[in-house]
């Protein structure tokens, strides 16, 4: 057998060489050797022409890939046939095909849809992808219309994307909805470019759908748990703050005037702790329902905290007002609620504060009306009390007075106390640490909690005095060797850390003066106050850290953007919020967002707290979901500081380890 000099300078044989088959054929590749042996057999046998593709080693110690084909030639004098035939270099076309049944393989295996339509919008190609999304076949997509999947409220929408990419531009992340062949609807996001050919003419469009429908559905979630109460279902305090924003902005610009309604229910503690939180939860919800069904549509109703609900009234003066709040008193009086086998008969008190087109803030107006609610209360309870503008102002000069005596009075006459409330170490089963909470002390004796008595302190201007206050006995009792308790948390208002710039001074003083290990401290801070005032809010956590002591994050995951700002705050704990932790067990969305902030938390290296756990099965399922520690009545309540530390060791207060 001869070759041509071609076929040696495919091998990039040396000029000594001499090219002979068995140089070829030592040259070839050894998986390829046996197959064109048999290639040739065969068409010697069946007098065939030969095609075959073969791997040759070159002396460079590169490969090339070489095509032949052939045919046997049988001389006229009878002789043996002979094999004619040309061998042809292919190794970039070889790789080219390769790369193009590689490109087809990695779209027809791909999940998401890729879609190729011409200019007048008719679809080319259609992989398994689209089949998957759309429901359509290869056979009944291609030589459609793009318009196949478009939603009737859509119509016209593929024209004007395809205009858009036939102009030579992109389009990224599209977001919309499709229609499939089962008439179900799609949510997509799509990206759509231009395909050029050699000229760098567009002759096509390249489409890439994909399927969003579950994330669309999460998100949507996320922004109703954002908004909503998650018992209820009402809008919460953030969406109610939101929307009196919005209509104090349009009753203004149309000169109108408004309400709102500040609902208390009347004895409410009462029911919680004679049948159980389960109950409490159903009058909850029955009151919830009833303001919900019978207020007008253009109405916002919310729950904002516990047992306090408001209702914004657009477009009503006091006279109708008062008539809305008396309909939804009578209402609730009138329906029970049930739970089990037992009827809770419901009154409430109810507080009114109209607005007029040039009234103030919506904080004030809020105000206004638990001003006006608490003088329901005081009046009896289950009635209504109505307060205008200039009545509120009043009610307002005075209730500053009371509340700032009161306030200062308990902290020239030590009327403020703290309690412990204990924190368990779900992998360990023991109490580590505990909470300190604050109480002041009323004229009877009585304790006042701080929903009460705070809020009044921070409109006031008196709240830097009472976290000052809260500061240096905590820091003094952790310093008592005599009596030691564990670690403690703290708990700041949002006001404290951006209008005091010198508490961070007094912690440092206060370390210093007792030599307390500031690890011991983990100071607490609202997540929404945080949010509220970032840029401070991260300053005073870095000074804390500096400092050596510890920040948690409190009612973590009330805000939309929570997971966010985790990434801006050096913070060590993450305290659920108990919106999360009190239906746990029978909430199959409070769970997916347990895990989720156990998940962050992890990667963050942040610690997690759950609040308000209030039976074994919660217990069981924070336990499962990797929380780390674990607060509220089950685990213990809040016992007074002076009867905590009269008996030896505090955790005897507690009853020692819970698992």
């Amino acid at each position: 057998m001869t070759y041509s000099a071609g076929v040696g300078r495919m091998l990039g044989m040396p000029a000594d060489a001499v090219l002979t088959s068995a140089l070829v054929l030592e040259r070839m590749h050894p998986e390829d050797r046996e197959a064109l042996e048999a290639a040739l057999e065969r068409s010697r046998r069946e007098h065939e022409p030969v095609e075959f593709e073969v791997r040759l080693r070159r002396f460079d110690g590169g490969e090339r890939v070489v095509r032949g084909s052939g045919d046997i030639v049988n001389p006229p004098d009878g002789q043996p046939g002979r094999m004619v035939g040309a061998l042809r270099d292919v190794t970039e076309e070889q790789a080219a095909r390769s790369a193009r049944d590689l490109f087809s393989y990695v779209v027809q295996s791909s999940s998401d849809a890729i879609i190729t339509v011409v200019g007048d919008g008719t679809i080319t190609s259609w992989n398994r992808g689209a089949e998957q999304l759309y429901g359509y076949t290869v056979e009944e997509a291609i030589g459609q219309p793009s318009a196949l999947s478009e939603t009737p409220e859509r119509a016209g929408e593929w024209q004007q994307l395809l205009q858009t990419v036939f102009s030579g531009q992109s389009i990224e992340n599209f977001e919309t909805e499709r229609l499939r062949k089962d008439g179900s609807v799609v949510a997509v996001s799509l990206t759509v470019s231009p395909v050029r050919d050699a000229t760098g003419r567009i002759v096509s469009a390249a489409i890439i759908a994909r399927d969003t429908t579950e994330r669309v559905r999460y998100e949507e979630r996320l922004r109703h748990m954002a908004d909503h109460d998650q018992l209820t279902g009402l809008f919460n305090r953030r969406r109610f703050d939101e929307q009196l924003k919005r209509e104090l902005a349009r009753a203004s610009r149309y000169a109108e005037h408004g309400a709102v309604l500040s609902i208390d229910i009347d004895s409410f503690k009462g029911i919680n702790d004679s049948a159980g939180h389960a109950a409490g939860d159903a009058v909850l919800t029955h009151v919830a329902r009833v303001l919900d069904e019978r207020s007008r549509t253009t109405d916002i109703v919310a729950r904002l905290a516990g047992d306090e609900f408001a209702v914004l009234l657009s477009a009503v003066g006091a006279r109708e007002a008062r008539t809305v709040a008396e309909h939804l008193l009578a209402e609730i009086r009138s329906s029970p609620a049930v739970y089990g086998e037992e009827a809770f008969r419901i009154t409430a008190s109810v507080g009114v504060a109209t607005f007029e087109s040039d009234d103030t803030s919506a904080g004030e107006i809020q105000v206004n009306a638990d001003l006006a609610m608490h003088a329901a209360k005081t009046s009896g309870r289950d009635r209504v009390v109505v307060y205008t503008p200039s009545e509120a102002r009043r009610a307002r000069a005075m209730t500053k007075l009371a509340w700032s005596q009161r306030i200062q009075d308990a902290l020239e006459h030590n009327r403020f106390v703290l309690h412990l409330q204990p924190i368990l170490e779900l992998a360990s089963g023991q109490i580590t640490h505990a909470e300190l909470l604050l109480r002041m002390k009323g004229d009877g004796g009585e304790l006042i909690a701080p929903s009460v008595f705070m809020p009044a302190a921070e409109r006031f201007g008196l709240i830097d005095a009472v976290d000052r206050w809260v500061v240096q006995r905590a820091i003094q009792l952790v310093a008592d060797v005599l009596r030691p308790v564990p670690r403690v948390g703290i708990n700041l208002s949002g006001e404290s850390i951006v209008g005091d710039p010198h508490l961070l001074v007094l912690i440092e003083q206060q370390l210093d003066r007792f030599s307390v290990d500031p690890a011991r401290l983990i100071f607490e801070v609202t997540e929404t106050a945080a949010i509220a005032n970032m840029p401070e809010a991260t300053e005073f956590a870095r000074g804390l850290t500096n400092l050596g002591c510890s920040l948690a994050l409190d009612d973590f995951g009330t805000g939309f953007g929570s997971f966010y700002y985790l990434k801006h705050l050096p913070v060590s704990y993450v305290k659920l919020d108990g919106e999360f932790i009190q239906n746990l067990p029978r909430s199959e969305v409070d769970e997916h967002m347990v895990k989720a902030i156990v998940g962050v938390a992890q990667a963050l290296g942040i610690k997690t707290v759950a609040e308000s756990v209030a039976d074994e099965e919660t217990i069981a399922l924070l336990h499962e979901h990797q929380v780390d520690y674990a607060q509220g009545f089950y685990v213990g309540k809040p016992v007074p500081l002076d009867v905590a530390l009269a008996k030896t060791g505090w955790l005897s207060q507690f009853g020692g380890p819970v698992l």
